[in-house]
């Protein structure tokens, strides 16, 4: 009893795998003819699913009429997947661009050159300040390494109550307006800084430079001296040769 049923389970496991063989190499080979009757190569993905099941079971079914359905189903699926070849030969896909690490990561600015010394330049006003329009009312120069330009001119009034405060603005029109400087660091316009004079005596132009010290000159005939190394107003007392009014 013992041997028999231990060669009906050894005659079951020889048919399993014979047949799982035959299915693997009838799916293969049916690829394969494929392949050669169109003469195209046929990509993994336009190979059926449901091929591999067909032929598993021709290679179990013994009914003709049955066969002949399953060997149908298997010519469409075979079919099926020369029609996807041919579209994928016909349209192939688009080659993938250059590597992006490949390319430059910023494209490289020429450094502005920059004119040194007292200048008269066209500025437009920037937010509050406004520069002046007749004398020098630019200084450039490098200050501890750095490219440093200074706008000499006024801020709009900011201070509503200052005429009511200051009536005698009346007689001295001039009075009324703050002056102010705005300085510009390594040519960056967003983080400018707007330095009001010490005291309003008008708007400011520039009149002299010794080294980092700004000689300005307000409405009222007023004299500025500007730090430019420490960006701060000092005391007038400076070597600077003042020009002759």
């Amino acid at each position: 009893m013992r041997t028999l049923l231990r060669t009906t389970l050894i005659t079951m496991l020889i048919t399993t795998v014979a047949l799982a063989g035959w299915s693997f190499v009838r799916q293969t080979n049916g690829t394969k003819n494929a392949k050669a009757a169109s003469g195209l190569q046929v990509p993994s993905y336009c190979i059926p699913p449901e091929l591999a099941g067909i032929q598993e079971l021709l290679a179990k079914t013994t009914d003709p009429n049955g066969r002949q359905l399953l060997l149908a189903k298997e010519k469409d699926a075979e079919q099926a997947a020369l029609n996807c070849a041919a579209n994928a030969t016909a349209h192939p896909p688009a080659p993938k661009p250059a590597t992006a690490g490949l390319l430059p990561t910023s494209v490289p600015v020429a450094t502005p050159t920059l004119q040194v010394g007292l200048q008269h330049a066209e500025l437009l006003p920037v937010g509050i300040f406004i520069p002046i329009d007749n004398g020098n009312n630019m200084w450039a120069g490098f200050v501890n390494g750095q490219a440093v330009q200074i706008a000499a001119g006024s801020v709009r009034e900011t201070d509503e109550n200052w005429r009511q405060n200051h009536p005698d603005w009346q007689a001295h029109p001039e009075l009324h307006t703050q002056g102010a400087i705005r300085v510009m660091v390594n040519y960056d316009g967003v983080n400018a800084i707007t330095y009001p004079t010490p005291s309003r005596n008008g708007a400011v132009d520039l009149i002299a430079a010794c080294g980092n010290l700004l000689i300005l000159h307000a409405a009222d005939n007023t004299i500025f001296t500007f730090d430019a190394a420490k960006l701060i107003f000092v005391n007038n007392t400076t070597s600077c040769t003042l020009p002759t009014p």
